[in-house]
């Protein structure tokens, strides 16, 4: 995966879906260990790396800085709950670009049970917004997910107005991923998700 000169090559994911990779850049070569979920936070991590070097970082502080990095609140924020369950919560924002990639994290999750996509509104949309929300739901049931829709219809599918009571079966080797825009609130199901194991 390129980002001009400076490329992360040799992506490979944990079992929490944080890349691991080899930056490549005319300065040298160094392996990279993201605490970050998302294949495509590899790419990301290339061009942060190609502003920091252009403006004369030395290659081995970009790295630690890459490795250190952390996102805001409900986005790409996985955590492993007391009895085993993955939670991804990206729930700060949503566009088909970024829904995508949330998908395929949850897809590459290193879990050996259910993986289940809990889905609201991307709010942002314009006129084509339906049809963008479900491609959406045809690239996450693609992949193998069970996909649940809260609180809107655009995706095609039967949507529910909280998602809390048919994920009360998931527990070890599950994951479940909440991704929307704002105005959804599934943060709100995440944080209840995460709390319901005692």
């Amino acid at each position: 995966r390129w980002a001009g000169d400076v490329r992360a090559d040799q992506i490979v994911l944990d079992d929490l879906a944080r890349s691991r990779f080899v930056l490549r850049t005319p300065w040298g070569h160094l392996p990279v260990a993201l605490q970050l979920s998302g294949a495509h936070m590899a790419v990301n991590a290339a061009a942060a790396a190609t502003a920091a070097l252009v403006a004369g970082v030395p290659l081995d502080e970009v790295v630690h800085g890459l490795e250190v990095a952390s996102l805001s609140p409900w986005r790409m924020d996985v955590q492993r709950r007391g009895d085993g369950l993955v939670v991804l919560n990206d729930a700060y924002n949503a566009n088909p670009t970024s829904m995508r990639a949330a998908l395929d994290a949850l897809a590459s999750l290193g879990v050996s049970g259910r993986r289940v996509a809990v889905l609201g509104v991307m709010a942002e949309l314009d006129d084509d917004g339906a049809a963008r929300h479900r491609a959406m739901a045809d690239y996450a049931l693609g992949l193998g997910l069970e996909v649940i829709i809260v609180g809107t219809d655009k995706y095609g599918l039967a949507p529910v107005l909280t998602p809390e009571p048919l994920l009360a079966s998931l527990g070890p080797g599950d994951a479940v991923l909440f991704k929307a825009s704002r105005v959804a609130g599934l943060e709100a199901s995440a944080a209840a998700v995460l709390a319901a194991w005692t």
